[in-house]
Order: C-alpha cells, then sequence, then structure tokens
C-alpha cells in the first residue's frame, strides 16, 4: 500500500504482510497519519485517491465505517473518495 501527499512529493509505503483488506488499508492510514502529523499538523482535510480494488471499493460499508471512525478520531474531515 502507498501513500503520496502531492504537497511533498514523498511517497510512503507499507508492507501488508497479510491478505490485504478494508482493516489493513484503514490500520495503515493511521500509521501514518500518527507517524507524520507532526509534520502534516497544519492539515485538516484530506481528499483520498482509491482504486477501486476490492477492499476499498465504493459499496464496501466495512471501509466506510473505518474511514468514519478514522475522521473522528483525528478530526480530519475526509473531503472526497476518488475512485479509479
Amino acid at each position: 500500500m502507498g501513500i503520496l501527499p502531492p504537497s511533498t512529493n514523498e511517497l510512503f509505503i507499507y508492507n501488508v504482510t497479510s491478505k490485504v483488506t478494508s482493516d489493513r488499508l484503514s490500520d495503515r492510514l493511521e500509521q501514518w497519519w500518527e507517524q507524520l502529523q507532526v509534520r502534516f499538523g497544519s492539515i485538516r482535510r484530506l481528499v483520498l485517491n482509491l482504486d477501486n480494488g476490492s477492499e476499498n471499493q465504493s459499496w464496501r460499508r466495512q471501509f466506510i465505517q473505518h474511514l468514519f471512525a478514522f475522521a473522528d478520531r483525528t478530526r480530519l474531515t475526509i473531503k472526497k473518495l476518488c475512485y479509479y
């Protein structure tokens, strides 16, 4: 899994040793934010570009629920989910 913030053009790659699931994706997103929130602390809104893979499809309620919980915990606004 990778995260690429366009403002810094840095690529953050996270290995997933088990099957990629919506749980794993949301866990890595939280891990990334915990590690870098000091650097990106002024960011209050995220736009997520997703590949519409089986683990994050727009109709996957579990993935959306994880994103809502993440947004609540971090007080970030998830502005838009863009699926490609």
